[in-house]
């Protein structure tokens, strides 16, 4: 894998105490990215912070830091990363990253924890405001779980106007889970018919999003096979904003897929919404800005998902967090992937 600041770890040298230092510290920098990826946040701190309580002159101690200032911004403790910033400024006299997210976005809190916004009655054209309300809330929120268990009926404009605003919440940076959506995905299927190419596709592309959203793997399959053969076009990418299938391919060129705050097992929707958009691309960018972490234990399949796609197209991760790369590389090792670092 390349990368923009080069994460590669250099190989063992001749046998001296600058060498036996380099070792520590590259041994150190390994275990915290499989301790974060393994969920054990304050480990990879400590780990981390103890390796570099004794600064000596070492290729990677820069690297090192990098990742203590994301573990901080991961627990979301400003105070410990300003505390740390600047002591990384004296160290390297030059200026420190600065703090990235505003609130954190909360990978590792468990979803029955998030605060909840409940959509209740018809979804209609006359849902505007109830949307507009919870659209700001949930900018407050900025990671939160939308409920639909109270939803009555569901109609295109409705729909519209729902889809409409998920993409103003992914544009925001916001993470949206959901919570019985497949009540309002069972409505949508009512209004739909696989082989009946209505002018408005608006139900189909609401039914995708959600079932990608749900990480409804078959179901979500299905349903793009069903709109591929009902209207002959490849079906929109997740999260895409598209606003009918004659844009599709031209608004799919011109825009990155956005990858999950979190990324865990099973990832088969996930790699199936890749290689879906992936059509539409000849280089294949994948926009890391959000994604905060990936579980040790996904690492490899999305690797070997990704590597497969890198066959036929070239593909990059962009905006790539240091903890998420260096995991990427310990797993990966030798690969055509194309990693960039969010920039600073």
């Amino acid at each position: 894998m390349s990368a923009e600041f080069s994460t590669r770890l250099p190989p063992q040298s001749a046998e001296s105490p600058s060498s036996a230092q380099t070792t520590d510290l590259r041994q150190a920098i390994e275990e915290a990215a499989i301790l974060f990826g393994s969920g054990q946040t304050a480990a990879a701190r400590e780990l981390l912070s103890a390796a570099l309580a004794q600064p000596v002159p070492n290729p990677d101690e820069k690297l090192a830091w990098r990742l203590l200032l994301e573990l901080h911004e991961f627990e979301g403790s400003q105070t410990e990363f300003e505390q740390r910033a600047l002591a990384y400024a004296e160290r390297f006299e030059t200026s420190p990253p600065p703090w990235q997210y505003a609130e954190t976005m909360s990978a590792h809190v468990s979803v029955d924890k998030l605060p909840a916004l409940r959509f209740r009655g018809k979804l209609s054209a006359s849902s505007e405001a109830m949307l507009g309300h919870l659209f700001q809330m949930g900018c407050r929120h900025r990671c939160f779980r939308l409920e639909f268990v109270h939803v009555t009926e569901v109609d295109l404009a409705g729909c519209s106007a729902l889809l409409r605003t998920l993409t103003s919440w992914q544009s925001a940076g916001c993470e949206v889970n959901l919570g019985n959506a497949d009540v309002v995905a069972e409505k949508i299927r009512g209004l739909i018919q696989p082989g009946r190419r209505d002018a408005d596709d608006t139900g189909w592309r609401l039914l995708m999003e959600l079932l990608w959203m749900m990480q409804a793997a078959p179901a979500y399959e299905a349903t793009c096979v069903d709109y591929s053969t009902t209207y002959e076009v490849s079906p929109p990418s997740p999260r895409s904003g598209i606003a009918n299938p004659q844009d599709a391919k031209a608004e799919r060129a011109n825009q990155a897929f956005v990858m999950p705050a979190a990324i865990e097992m099973p990832i088969d929707a996930l790699l199936m919404a890749i290689d879906t958009d992936a059509q539409g691309h000849e280089r294949m960018v994948l926009d890391c800005a959000g994604l905060r972490r990936v579980d040790f234990n996904a690492a490899a399949p999305l690797l070997a998902g990704l590597n497969r796609l890198a066959t036929i197209k070239p593909v990059e991760l962009r905006h790539t967090s240091f903890l998420v790369s260096v995991l990427l590389q310990l797993v990966g090792g030798n690969s055509e992937l194309k990693i960039i670092h969010r920039k600073t």
